[in-house]
């Protein structure tokens, strides 16, 4: 491919430069990449095939056709290269996620710990590759760090006009089953994002006070069987899905091109 073939002139040409920074040195993130060249994780993958590394890197990215500044990712360099849209982790002083429409626009936290990466720069990520899309993959820990994976196929975000709505071709679990029944409330229709601030359908339910964060909700009594943002209870994130409830001591979010 032609990314392929530009990653490579840029590594040898000293064009990409990679490091170790403090900050990553502190957590689970050991390397650091800096470079304009990407367009997403996925051109990350590639580029560390060559130089035979792997981990979670921070860089800069810039997804095409888009006009303005790279922003930083974190990227899981394996299995393709993913960049991760959500991280959240139970801690005792852990990241609200109980925020405002800007806030979720905009992205909140810390790629070093618990964040979420902004429904602007997911949407940007989610149109460089229009072929052939993006899938989602989603891992839940439990209280014993059991891990369970679902996969959404064709994940896709529609822009700020229309509340960022989801849209994507079907989902289902990958590696165990603790978290099955998730994701029902959201196929077959596209759902619009909302927060406590900006309610994008017609909230009969109370969706986003009952759950204190920003999702995309059904408007039904259950509101989502699928809402890794939602509150904590007991400092676990507490996820109702269509057979009962999981708590979840760890969630992540993460798109790779399909």
């Amino acid at each position: 491919m032609l990314y392929k073939e530009r990653l490579r002139k840029c590594v040898l040409q000293r064009k990409i430069r990679i490091g170790i920074s403090k900050n990553a040195l502190k957590g689970k993130i050991k390397n650091e990449v800096k470079s304009n060249a990407l367009q997403d994780c996925t051109e990350g993958y590639v580029m560390l095939d060559i130089l035979k590394d792997r981990g979670f890197f921070i860089t800069s990215i810039k997804p095409l056709p888009d006009p303005e500044e790279p922003f930083e990712v974190l990227c899981y360099l394996e299995w393709g290269g993913f960049t991760i849209i959500q991280q959240r982790e139970h801690l005792s002083q852990s990241t609200d996620f109980n925020k405002n429409w800007i806030e979720y626009r905009n992205g909140f936290g810390t790629l070093h710990g618990n964040f979420w990466l902004g429904l602007e720069k997911m949407y940007k990520i989610l149109q460089n590759n229009n072929t052939n899309g993006f899938n989602l993959h989603i891992h839940f820990f439990d209280t014993v760090y059991s891990q369970c994976t679902w996969q959404v196929d064709k994940f896709n975000l529609e822009g700020e006009s229309s509340n960022y709505t989801a849209i994507f071709k079907n989902a289902y679990f990958l590696y165990s089953d603790w978290c099955d029944g998730m994701f029902t409330s959201l196929t077959p229709d596209s759902r619009p994002f909302s927060t406590f601030d900006h309610i994008s359908y017609p909230d009969n339910f109370n969706c986003t006070g009952r759950e204190e964060s920003g999702w995309w909700f059904a408007d039904d009594v259950n509101c989502s069987f699928s809402n890794i943002n939602s509150k904590r209870i007991d400092d676990d994130i507490v996820i109702e899905t269509a057979n009962g409830t999981v708590r979840a001591r760890k969630v992540i979010m993460q798109v790779k091109r399909a």
